[in-house]
């Protein structure tokens, strides 16, 4: 049975010398009605807070997830880069390997020469793919 409800029943004794009934029924019914719009209010925003917790929970439950995908990005990205300088540099080598023989000269003293097949065994390995196999 809610207040308002109780406020609405309930009778205030007539005594002589007391209040005047009429006066006090009105102070009734308008603290029922004030009683009876703080009660929705409340209810309202206890709605609205229960949707909003419920909300937070959700976005917390993905925070960890947007993390997680954010930490990979930055890896995949570094490993990407990695690669790319180790091809690039491999690819500078044997182009400074191609223009010494084409010009007649040794192949130039810059860094440690790989063999084309040890050079594509790291790629693959680095890129995991499977090594060739020894003929």
């Amino acid at each position: 049975m809610s207040l308002a409800h109780l406020l609405r029943e309930r009778e205030l004794a007539v005594r002589p010398l007391g209040y005047d009934r009429a006066t006090t029924d009105e102070l009734l019914r308008a603290v029922e009605a004030t009683l009876a719009a703080v009660i929705a209010e409340r209810d309202r925003l206890s709605a609205r807070l229960e949707a909003a917790e419920r909300e937070l929970e959700h976005l917390r439950a993905h925070e960890g997830l947007y993390r997680d995908v954010l930490l990979a990005a930055e890896a995949v990205k570094a490993e990407a880069e990695r690669r790319a300088e180790f091809i690039l540099a491999g690819a500078r080598h044997q182009a400074r390997t191609l223009a010494a023989q084409t010009d007649g000269g040794p192949p130039p003293d810059q860094g440690p020469p790989r063999a084309d097949d040890e050079l594509a065994d790291v790629l693959r390995s680095r890129l995991g793919a499977r090594p060739a196999l020894p003929d």
